[in-house]
């Protein structure tokens, strides 16, 4: 068999399309309209899928979309009305700010609390970095 004949083969065959399936994929908020309170209902997936304390990422939800709530059997309540695609901006920011290795970008971190500095260790690369203290 010549080149093109093997090269023919081969592109045959390729699937027609080839996913990209990422190591870490964070899930996408299942939320729930309760009047004029939003639950959602997948927060305890969230946080085992980000290796974080629940409290810490619900700190940061709260702070970041601006409301009061209660967290409750993992799920979390929310004071007012939000939509899912809020919700999801807001824990993407937590991932790129505290889940996320700025050296190299994989999500194998944990939080470490250094006398009064938050740092993100990276368990891949070894990098070690301060993070801003979510209050």
């Amino acid at each position: 068999m010549d080149y093109d004949s093997l090269l023919n083969r081969g592109k045959a065959e390729l699937p027609k399309s080839v996913k990209s399936k990422a190591r870490f994929e964070v899930p996408a908020a299942r939320v729930r309209l309760e009047g004029k309170k939003t639950v959602i209902e997948n927060f305890g997936d969230i946080c085992d899928r980000l290796n974080r304390d629940p409290d810490t990422v619900a700190k940061y939800l709260l702070r970041e979309i601006g409301t009061a709530g209660t967290r409750t059997d993992g799920r979390i309540t929310l004071t007012g009305v939000f939509s899912s695609e809020q919700i999801d901006a807001a824990v993407h920011q937590f991932v790129d700010a505290y889940v996320m290795c700025n050296v190299c970008h994989l999500p194998d971190t944990r939080m470490v609390k250094e006398k009064r500095t938050t740092t993100l260790v990276c368990e891949a690369c070894g990098a070690r970095y301060p993070v801003k203290t979510i209050r």
